[in-house]
């Protein structure tokens, strides 16, 4: 239903959850003036249900859901442009702060 806010409204969705958040953007509209740009973010809690959040400045944007760049016509591609700095901040900061190790498990 996330990509239908997106797409009907033409507005940027952003959906944020402690496991998974994602951006939505519309699929087929081409990129209005800067100042047209409605952004909504909601949060999904305690797995049931889904608040509004208040962002403001230039804060990092989600990762942009996977369907968007398999379904979106050339129209919509200003899209991501014009915000890709922001999703590589996000991207940064949500990266894990360790390092990968191995553990063997014996049979036992």
């Amino acid at each position: 239903m996330d990509v239908l806010i997106a797409c009907r409204y033409n507005v940027i969705l952003h959906v944020l959850s402690m496991t998974d958040s994602m951006t939505y953007l519309p699929l087929r509209s081409k990129l209005p003036p800067w100042y047209e740009h409605v952004f909504i973010t909601i949060g999904h809690v305690n797995n049931n249900h889904y608040v509004k959040v208040a962002l403001s400045g230039g804060y990092p944007i989600p990762t942009i859901t996977p369907h968007w760049n398999h379904f979106k016509h050339n129209d919509a591609l200003g899209w991501a442009t014009l915000y890709q700095n922001r999703i590589n901040l996000y991207a940064q900061q949500s990266r894990p702060n360790y390092t990968q190790e191995h553990v063997i498990l014996d049979d036992e």
